[in-house]
């Protein structure tokens, strides 16, 4: 732990509040739902905000909360909302389970650190500088093979680098966790109501997943890239898409690619400048030609001599050309029906 860290969520809160501020001066037509919830009208006392700054389950390495949720949890404004109250026990003023969901992120944060610390010194990114790793044969590298009568697991190959990986990460999975759960335990994080089993539809259950900023099943075993980065970070990704994505866009234009490349830019100075690398640039490139190469790729593969591909909207299913009428000697086929 460094100082670097705090610094980084100083600069996510101070940064969030002056656009909050900048937003409260402008019209309300041109905001949007996001801007006009958080949006800061009144200045606070000197106390009020240096408690937001510095807001202690967070000031190391997040989660980041903007001013507005921490003045609803200053206030308890959130639970005295009456959707809330009407779907809380008799006699409660919080929704219940508070503490056992931040004791449950406390157990998962040791074992992360546990794993972490048991087999951080050997399953290790450094291994690849070892002399026996550099002089082994590409091959030998690349997959788990027999080297030298010894197998690959001693002498560390690429195959075992998606496990160095997951140890790697376990010390970000161990931070975040934890501070979810200290955060859950001052009150924030609170995401609703939600019906947890289908056998009781009736039965409502409190969900204090608002504070967290990594899913780690979706880390390990992502369905896709945007699902990777979504799951990452999370509160700087609501930061930089909020502050940052949205802000460059010219007024009244959807944010295009430049909008992107300075998303990353900023994202990787914020960071350190030593992220600014070719694999900054890769993945700026696949975010944006990767939905443009799916919506084209689709868009001429629903297309037809009677429907261009220009009117084929890959999100619109009304949009798909029709397929072709069977005919039969009893009847007249059509699918789907």
């Amino acid at each position: 732990m460094e100082v670097t860290g705090p610094q980084m969520v100083l600069t996510m809160k101070l940064t969030t509040f002056a656009w909050n501020v900048f937003d409260a001066r402008r019209p309300d037509a041109d905001l949007d739902p996001w801007q006009r919830q958080k949006r800061v009208t009144t200045f606070p006392g000197l106390l009020h905000f240096l408690g937001y700054a510095f807001y202690f389950p967070g000031i190391l390495v997040g989660p980041y909360l903007d001013f507005a949720e921490y003045t609803n949890l200053v206030h308890h404004s959130l639970f005295k909302n009456p959707d809330v109250l009407s779907k809380l026990p008799p006699g409660a003023s919080l929704p219940p389970g508070r503490k056992t969901a931040a004791y449950i992120r406390m157990l998962k944060g040791l074992f992360y650190l546990a794993v972490f610390a048991f087999f951080g010194p050997t399953c290790s990114w450094s291994t690849i500088f070892r002399p026996q790793f550099r002089h082994m044969p590409f091959i030998h590298r690349s997959v788990p093979l027999i080297y030298q009568g010894t197998f690959s697991l001693t002498v560390h190959s690429f195959f075992y680098y998606q496990i160095y990986g997951t140890v790697e990460r376990c010390k970000y999975y161990a931070l975040w966790t934890l501070t979810e759960g200290a955060s859950i335990l001052t009150g924030l994080g609170f995401s609703g109501f939600a019906v947890t089993s289908p056998a009781e539809k009736n039965k409502l259950v409190p969900q204090w997943n608002g504070a967290a900023n990594v899913i780690v099943s979706e880390i390990e075993f992502p369905s896709n890239f945007k699902v990777l980065l979504d799951s990452w970070n999370m509160k700087t990704n609501v930061w930089l898409r909020e502050c940052v994505y949205k802000r460059v866009a010219p007024a009244g234009k959807k944010p295009g690619i430049s909008a992107t490349i300075l998303t990353y830019l900023t994202s990787a100075l914020w960071v350190s400048h030593k992220l600014l690398s070719p694999s900054l640039l890769l993945m700026c490139d696949y975010s944006t030609v990767s939905p443009q190469a799916t919506i084209s790729l689709l868009s001429w593969a629903l297309s037809s001599p009677q429907q261009p591909v220009s009117r084929v909207n890959p999100f619109d299913p009304s949009s798909y050309p029709r397929p072709p009428t069977l005919r039969t000697n009893s009847s007249t086929i059509s699918w789907p029906p």
